[in-house]
């Protein structure tokens, strides 16, 4: 598999997974008014989701996913900032993080 096949199914399965689970997680902890508390409001794409991650770290998700994943989000938002237009080959490690802890 080629590294921009890589990079697309990565980013299909951020944009299919994590809104779900970014939703649920706000639910859970501010109930039916979160929509009016999260930065960004939905539908969001996959720097929306970075974005979401990062700003709201610790608030919501600092308690649920590990220490390292604040890394791996940083490490997306800089990705998504290139536009997939990378200088360098992200380590399997990297996608790993944000397929995984994300």
């Amino acid at each position: 598999m080629k590294k921009d096949e890589v990079i697309d199914s990565v980013r299909e399965m951020l944009d299919l997974y994590i809104p779900n689970t970014i939703e649920k997680t706000f639910e859970k902890i501010y109930g039916d008014d979160w929509k009016y508390l999260v930065s960004i409001p939905p539908p969001w794409n996959t720097f929306d989701l970075f974005q979401i991650l990062k700003k709201h770290w610790l608030a919501v998700f600092s308690s649920i996913l590990p220490r390292n994943s604040q890394q791996s989000i940083n490490f997306g938002l800089d990705f998504l900032k290139k536009n997939t237009k990378i200088n360098f080959e992200p380590s399997f490690q990297d996608l790993y993080y944000l397929c995984i802890y994300l």
